[in-house]
């Protein structure tokens, strides 16, 4: 028995070769192992063959809808429908063409989308109810490239000379009931050439028949002030600061000769103004005697009966010549005895964590210094230096198991420490004087 064939398409032996019927093996869902032929429709009447195609659609008759038929009835249609070409929309001569809104009401909008344009030679449509309500904000017409104006007033153009528009109701906004703008009421918004709120003015002035631009600096407008005897009201910060030019000092000065000097006053604890020159006078007759008497006395004191000016600068000549000797490192000195410590201070660091802190809280003031000793049971290195090993870990000085060192210093608080592994079994033991 020969194997079936399993492939689409079926291969046929002619006389001189071989043709190929298009078919599909398997996918009839009636029976399995069979081949459904591919075949293209013909209609048409005795006589008459015509492919289906978009030349020659198959032609359909609905004669029934939901199970119901007859003239009576209408055809729902689902999914999409459009014309080829021209595609008319038409009424019967009893049956009137209703457009209604997306709600299905009568009184609904309907909704237009791209453009509207009259039709030449077509009829005009009147409206014989209103009223005619704009919901939009903004309402623009707008003139299409070949196309024909819409007719307005009796299909004639308004002119300028002869015609007049009035709003006379149903405009949002206007308080009148005639939708006049009432000049107590209501306001009129401009708006820029971009949509702005401000309006962009150029300012000029008339120089005979000619205009110039007024003069502007940044934000400000330039004014010249011409009028003579004017008063001004200036408010004043409580702090006012005087500052010098391009001078290294300010400089305040006086009038001319025959004017009177800089006064400087303040007020003291009464509302009264005091001058500056006469709180001085005050001061130096509160002593007792004149300005000039008391600057004498200054005088004979320094001086003294026996030169107590001249004795000051005698007596004090040797203190150059000790500044040399600093200075030239040739200065001998003996020591004659050195002031020792009059108290131990000792006591041990135990660490908590591997973070820098101080050797003590508080610090043990100390006269010649303190060794630290890392005791020999600790089993990693503890290290030591000042305050910047906070922030530089790396520049601490280390002590190994058993190590110790001497550092001369003032207190104990200048010493920082910490270690890096297992810092609760490390110790610092430290003795100073």
């Amino acid at each position: 028995m020969p194997t079936a064939d399993t492939n689409n398409n079926i291969i046929v032996t002619i006389y001189d070769g071989i043709a190929t019927l298009g078919t599909d093996y398997n996918t009839s869902g009636v029976s399995s192992s069979i081949h459904i032929p591919h075949s293209k429709m013909i209609w048409g009447n005795q006589n008459e063959s015509y492919r289906v195609g978009v030349e020659y659609p198959m032609p359909v008759n609905v004669l029934s809808f939901n199970g119901n038929s007859g003239p009576s009835y209408l055809m729902g249609v689902t999914g999409s429908v459009y014309g080829l070409g021209t595609f008319t929309v038409g009424n019967t001569s009893t049956n009137p063409l209703y457009v209604v809104g997306v709600s299905g009401s009568t009184h609904s909008p309907v909704q237009i989308k791209g453009t509207v344009q009259g039709i030449t030679g077509g009829i005009l449509v009147g409206i014989t109810t209103g009223p005619i309500l704009f919901s939009n904000t903004s309402i623009g017409i707008y003139g299409i490239n070949g196309g024909t104006a819409i007719a307005i007033t009796g299909g004639r153009y308004l002119n300028s000379t002869t015609d007049s528009i009035r709003s006379i109701a149903y405009l949002t906004g206007l308080s009148m009931t005639t939708g006049l703008v009432g000049s107590t009421t209501d306001s009129v918004r401009i708006f820029g050439s971009s949509g702005e709120k401000y309006i962009p003015t150029v300012l000029n002035y008339v120089s005979g028949n000619t205009l110039f631009g007024v003069g502007m600096s940044g934000d400000a407008i330039k004014v010249s002030i011409q009028n003579a005897g004017f008063t001004f009201t200036v408010n004043l910060s409580t702090s006012i600061g005087v500052t010098n030019g391009s001078e290294s000092a300010l400089k305040i000065q006086g009038g001319t000769a025959g004017d009177n000097p800089v006064l400087i006053k303040y007020y003291n604890n009464s509302s009264v103004p005091v001058t500056i020159s006469s709180a001085i006078q005050t001061e130096i007759t509160n002593l007792g005697t004149t300005f000039t008497d008391k600057l004498q006395s200054i005088i004979s004191e320094l001086k003294g009966s026996t030169g107590n000016v001249t004795a000051i600068k005698n007596n004090t000549d040797i203190i150059s010549t000790i500044n040399d000797k600093l200075s030239t490192n040739g200065i001998s000195v003996k020591v004659t005895e050195i002031s020792k410590p009059t108290r131990i201070q000792n006591d041990r660091k135990v660490f908590t964590s591997t973070s820098v802190s101080a050797l003590t809280a508080s610090g043990l003031k100390l006269k010649s210094g303190v060794n630290l000793k890392a005791p020999a049971v600790n089993t990693s290195t503890v290290y030591v230096g000042s305050d910047t090993i906070i922030s530089n870990k790396d520049a601490a000085y280390p002590l190994e198991p058993g190590e110790s060192l001497f550092i001369e210093c003032s207190t104990t608080d200048l010493i920082y420490c910490y270690c890096l592994i297992d810092p609760t079994k490390q110790k610092l033991i430290y003795i100073g004087s």
